[in-house]
């Protein structure tokens, strides 16, 4: 007999979760009173949370009583880590002292079997973690599920979006505004310095130097924004022009994905070519996808991906196809300065052309468009969750 999820109340999340309204997620997932549970079913304790090196707060919201069933085994923990990919095993340190060991010892300082708890992260970084782990003799008993929360949000736009036949005002679009981060700088002080500006849609926060490090204090990694951009061509004397050129507005808008049918992109999208997702990049390692990518494969547009190395080759190893055989795409591979230098010289060849030129170059894409949108509204990655956390 098939088991049946349920979700034992309450479901804690931090502040980010709550925003996000990642709760939504099981809404179709039976809730439970731990008064009233059924040993036949999957009984799962749920904690959403952003950052698992922030956990106090929510700890001390856990009740005795779940502790003790979770001890029993009758409910199992279920930790929803959906919406950031954080490194959890941080290699570069000693394994003890690790995001993943940290917040799990947690539970297992209050008997909870380590095997009966479950992580949902948005990527596969931790796959070739826990496999050199186990080389050095340390065995990574938690389960593991990948669920994207940012990708599953985007899901919803394309199964809305209908790519139709549009014109370009502009032959790309890049939005900065945001977090700052040295790449988003980086990106936008190239296209600004080949003139490129407005043959886009564009928006860049006011220039800010901030530091970008792994936080730990035996590790020398710090790198001011400073630093980083005096790596591109001229920054010492344009940077006072640069800096006073920000910050650029596109439409004023809150980049507010969350809000569903009350944010709608397709203008932005249909007005120009192609579209440069500049990524979050964490300072942990790994690779990181949000929806700054998702978004472009929604709304069927070609994308360049100003993020971590070896991006592209991860979406084509998940079945998506990228642009090679319009544009150079290796990219990918090379390091944050020059992957910036490398996607502005494509743009700048882009702007190049008519307009007549890349509606021609859209149309022999379309295929790919097509396959990518198809890829992101049957991606399956809520029906894989749910099959899992069932299997359990």
């Amino acid at each position: 007999m098939e088991k049946t999820i349920k979700i034992v109340e309450p479901i804690l999340a931090d502040e980010a979760s709550q925003l996000l309204e990642l709760k939504n997620i099981f809404n179709n997932v039976a809730r439970i009173d731990r008064s009233n549970l059924d040993n036949n079913d999957v009984n799962y304790f749920v904690i959403f949370i952003r950052q698992p090196f922030r956990t106090d707060s929510i700890l001390k919201e856990i009740p005795d009583e779940v502790y003790s069933l979770m001890e029993k085994g009758t409910v199992k923990l279920l930790i929803m880590m959906p919406t950031e990919q954080w490194d959890l095993f941080e290699l570069f340190k000693e394994v003890d002292t690790c995001s993943y060991n940290t917040f799990t010892k947690n539970f297992k300082d209050r008997g909870v079997p380590e095997e009966n708890i479950t992580w949902v992260i948005p990527d596969h970084n931790h796959l070739q973690q826990i496999a050199f782990l186990k080389t050095k003799g340390i065995d990574i008993k938690c389960k593991f599920i990948q669920f994207n929360s940012m990708m599953e949000l985007m899901t919803g736009v394309a199964k809305k979006y209908t790519i139709r036949e549009h014109t370009f005002s502009k032959h790309f679009s890049c939005l900065c505004k945001g977090r700052p981060r040295h790449n988003r700088f980086g990106m936008m002080y190239e296209l600004w310095k080949t003139d490129l500006l407005l043959k886009g849609n564009v928006s860049c926060e006011s220039y800010q130097d901030i530091t970008q490090t792994k936080g730990y204090e035996w590790i020398d990694d710090k790198v001011t924004t400073e630093s980083f951009m005096s790596n591109f061509n001229g920054w010492s004397s344009n940077k006072d022009a640069f800096k006073k050129m920000l910050p650029l507005e596109y439409d004023n808008n809150l980049n507010m994905h969350w809000l569903g049918t009350q944010y709608d992109e397709s203008e932005l999208f249909e007005s120009a070519f192609v579209w440069i997702a500049c990524e979050t990049m964490h300072e942990d390692d790994g690779i990181f996808i949000t929806e700054k990518t998702w978004k472009a494969i929604a709304y069927g547009k070609p994308f360049l991906l100003n993020g971590d190395a070896g991006s592209l080759e991860y979406l084509r190893s998940i079945g998506y196809k990228t642009f090679n055989q319009f544009w150079d795409e290796s990219y990918d591979n090379a390091n944050n300065v020059d992957k910036i230098k490398m996607i502005s010289n494509i743009v700048e060849h882009l702007c190049s052309k008519d307009i007549t030129e890349i509606y021609d170059m859209y149309n022999k894409m379309l295929p790919i468009l097509k396959h990518n949108q198809k890829m992101l509204i049957e991606n399956g990655q809520r029906e894989n969750l749910m099959r899992t956390l069932q299997n359990a």
